[in-house]
């Protein structure tokens, strides 16, 4: 064979060994692209099962919602309750009161002065509840039996009817219903007696769901007072706010506005307490 026949054998086999290691190359490159392929695919399935679910949770949440906002929504009362007066504050907060166009009910203690009476009366002829509180709040005196405490709670129904012709059925115990100082000065049973005697005798005790904080201590800022009240009305249906009419608690009478807005913004409509209104009671102390 010549050297021009070898040389020609040669560079064919080269020639085909080259087009085997391209045709390698290009179908592990094929191989390649049909795995990515098949991962990606993949990837979009999944992404695709996850937003066939994003969207049934969402049509469910849908659902759920159109359900939700066709049901009536309960309505919210709030009611402003105001313990200790008569005082000279009493005045302010009932313009503040009839400028808001807003009813509330005071827990008020016995005061024989025109300027009570005077109070009293007002009380009652601008539509607020009026309610017992007991004659003179010393708790040694009204807890030490349940005939004391009676006694000082008729002292004051016989004055505050006989001064504005309304004989009142409604009362708030003089700390709350909880208080200590029954028990401290009238023995474990006196909480649960007094209860049962003042439904016999056809008339109601409140406790409160929510505390302006007015009272604990002397004076206090005016912002406190308005954040706890809004703060404990939230989420509720049925707010009964504590608050105090007494000559040092002039913060009170200045949170009374931004409360009053607040509460509105919350939706609550305000009413007076009434004997068959449901009634807020802590736990009796045992």
């Amino acid at each position: 064979m010549s050297k021009i026949g070898k040389y020609t054998k040669v560079l064919v086999a080269v020639l085909i060994v080259s087009v085997l290691i391209g045709l390698g190359t290009h179908i592990f490159k094929l191989q390649a692209t049909v795995q990515a392929l098949k991962v990606q695919n993949e990837e979009l399935l999944n992404e695709n099962a996850a937003l066939t679910i994003d969207l049934e949770l969402a049509r469910q949440e849908a659902q759920l919602n159109d359900k939700n906002s066709s049901q009536p929504k309960q309505p919210k009362f709030a009611y402003l309750t105001f313990d200790d007066g008569p005082s000279a504050n009493t005045e302010q907060i009932l313009n503040i009161l009839r400028e808001y166009g807003v009813k509330a009910t005071f827990f008020v203690i016995g005061s024989e002065s025109e300027y009570s009476k005077h109070l009293y009366r007002r009380i009652v002829e601008e539509g607020h509840a009026i309610g017992l509180h007991s004659y003179n709040h010393v708790y040694s005196d009204i807890y030490k039996s349940e005939e004391a405490f009676m006694e000082s709670m008729y002292k004051l129904q016989d004055l505050i009817e006989t001064t504005t012709g309304v004989r009142p059925d409604i009362l708030r115990f003089p700390g709350g219903s909880n208080t200590s100082f029954i028990t401290r000065y009238g023995g474990a049973d006196l909480a649960a007696s007094l209860a049962a005697r003042i439904h016999r005798e056809g008339m109601q005790y409140f406790d409160w769901n929510v505390s302006s904080l007015d009272a604990t201590k002397p004076v206090v800022d005016t912002q406190v007072i308005v954040d706890a009240t809004l703060r404990g009305a939230q989420n509720r249906n049925q707010a009964v706010v504590l608050m105090h009419d007494a000559p040092i608690k002039k913060t009170t009478v200045e949170a009374l506005p931004a409360i009053i807005e607040g509460l509105q913004a919350q939706g609550f409509t305000f009413e007076v307490l009434k004997r068959d209104t449901p009634p807020v009671h802590f736990r009796l102390p045992q």
